[in-house]
């Protein structure tokens, strides 16, 4: 009967948490079918070092003109020299280059808005495309400086993109917090780089820098 009492007991205890599990899958997936859910398809390039991560290595990478800048991926670490926003560029970089290198590719293809964001899933696109233009403004600048471009034009392009932060910064101080302190600190970066004579291998750095600094606001509105 003990025995017997307790086979029953456990059936029923498994028979609840089968339920339970149920319900928080229906409930999920209810939550989804009235997500807000919104195409980016963005794709970003780093192009890594097949050498380790060590200190040395991002001196070294540094003194070359590369960012030298740490990117994790899973439970790798590289060191990145930079970031591309298309194959077709870096395909020809690569090919130029001596050592053996690795390309990491980190995507962003839908955010999803769910409960109270919905309502301002216009706001977060917005701000998202407005870091994305500032992340292809930074790009070309290293594209200007690297054939030949002059310090004072590359100044000046800048110059309008840490405006843009700044403004930005303030902007969406109420409505998007975390992207306003992302702006904020962008801002700063580029007040630091404009002071003296601007190398590609610092706005390398910045670049990757800011295409990561999308890639985690955009992963918080992943399904």
């Amino acid at each position: 009967m003990t025995a017997d009492f307790f086979i029953k007991r456990r059936y029923l205890l498994l028979i609840v948490i089968c339920l339970s599990l149920f319900v928080c899958f229906l409930g999920y997936t209810a939550k989804l079918a009235y997500a807000t859910e919104v195409w980016v398809g963005k794709t970003f390039y780093f192009l890594t070092s097949s050498k380790s991560d060590s200190e040395a290595a991002v001196h070294t990478m540094r003194l070359d003109g590369g960012a030298g800048y740490l990117l994790t991926d899973g439970d790798h670490t590289y060191i990145a020299y930079s970031v591309y926003l298309n194959d077709d560029a870096l395909q020809a970089i690569q090919a130029g280059l001596t050592e053996e290198t690795k390309i990491v590719k980190k995507s962003v293809r839908y955010v999803s808005f769910k409960g109270k964001d919905k309502k301002k899933a216009g706001i977060y696109c917005g701000a998202l495309n407005n870091l994305y233009n500032g992340i292809d403004v930074l790009s070309q600048c290293i594209a200007k400086l690297e054939s030949g471009g002059t310090q004072q034009a590359c100044k000046r392009l800048l110059g309008i993109l840490e405006r843009q932060f700044g403004y930005m910064a303030t902007v969406y101080q109420g409505q998007y917090p975390t992207f306003s302190n992302v702006c904020a600190g962008l801002q700063k970066k580029l007040q630091t780089l404009t002071e003296d004579t601007v190398f590609c291998k610092d706005l390398r750095y910045m670049l990757c820098e800011t295409c990561e600094a999308y890639l985690r606001l955009a992963e918080h509105f992943s399904i």
